[in-house]
């Protein structure tokens, strides 16, 4: 099960208001391991404020460092945000095709999930416009929001602090809504449609 409660409001927190929307989306099926959906226009009507909240635990959870595949080392300096974030209609971008990540891991679309993600990393990369550090952060977003959807964390606030926690393995999608045949198949179009463009 995936909990949060409200954080202080300021740079990168979510107001009262803006948690508000988030209870909204995910009553309404967007994440947190509830009642789901496949809607895209759902993700493209995530507020800002929101993005900012789902981006700023995305960067709360870098590690330390980072090598990547061609054994370049990236260092995590945590006082630069700026050196990491990305806009927010591009983070909506992240996170709607990271919603798919997790829709396909629920449907047991493994394949698909993959090429999901596959897909994302080829066009950010592709794209000419990140650093090392802005496609680190990508990657970031979409394993935060895929963890977030099944139900993989939990976020739970005391004070002031925030904490992220793994969920047991045995409580994982638990309370996610189970995928049928038609939205597999719809899922498994859109994926394909997707992963086209980066050919």
């Amino acid at each position: 099960m995936v909990a949060w409660l409200p954080v202080k409001n300021g740079a990168g927190c979510m107001s009262m208001r803006a948690l508000k929307s988030w209870t909204r989306l995910v009553r309404a099926g967007l994440f947190g391991g509830l009642v789901l959906t496949t809607s895209v226009a759902s993700a493209e009507e995530l507020g800002d404020k929101t993005v900012n909240w789902l981006m700023t635990r995305a960067f709360g959870m870098l590690p330390d460092k980072f090598t990547t595949a061609e054994q370049k080392v990236i260092k995590i300096d945590r006082s630069k945000p700026d050196d990491y974030l990305i806009p927010v209609a591009d983070g909506r971008e992240v996170i709607k095709i990271a919603y798919n990540s997790a829709r396909a891991q629920t449907c047991h679309l493994m394949d698909k999930q993959s090429l999901n993600y596959q897909a994302l990393v080829k066009l950010q990369a592709a794209a000419g416009k990140w650093n090392d550090n802005q496609l680190l952060f990508i990657k970031q977003l979409h394993l935060f929001v895929v963890q977030f959807s099944t139900g993989s964390i939990k976020i739970t606030q005391v004070g002031d602090d925030q904490k992220v926690e793994a969920v047991p393995t045995t409580d994982k999608l638990s309370t996610v809504k189970p995928c049928d045949d038609e939205e597999k198949k719809a899922l498994g179009e859109k994926i394909d449609a997707y992963v086209a463009t980066a050919k």
